[in-house]
């Protein structure tokens, strides 16, 4: 409700839903059309639980990819260690393509554009 009343085409608060995703993905970018924004935005998180949310932080916060961290507790049951283990990537063997726009992405850090 309040994502659809704030990033609402129509809203007077337009501008802070288009602030907010522009916090995300980067600003000044010829290629995203606040109006197609805004409609996104009121659809989202739909098709994600809050989880995905928290990994996400926990992954920027750590630099690491790994599984999402629960309590000491329930890592040991989930994982059988109190931390979980960053995924193996470097096993993994599949043909993949990595695209990345050059200097409006805030979220990632100087290494991945370099």
């Amino acid at each position: 409700e309040y994502i659809d009343f704030f990033c609402n085409p129509t809203s007077v608060f337009k501008t802070l839903c288009y602030t907010g995703v522009g916090f995300a993905s980067g600003w000044g970018s010829n290629q995203t059309d606040p109006v197609s924004v805004m409609k996104m935005m009121t659809k989202f998180p739909y098709g994600t639980s809050l989880n995905v949310g928290k990994q996400l932080i926990q992954i920027i916060r750590s630099g690491e990819f790994k599984p999402l961290s629960y309590t000491k507790k329930e890592n040991l049951r989930r994982y059988g260690t109190p931390e979980p283990s960053p995924y193996p990537i470097g096993k993994v063997n599949v043909p993949t393509a990595i695209y990345y726009g050059c200097c409006n992405d805030f979220l990632s850090s100087s290494k991945v554009s370099n």
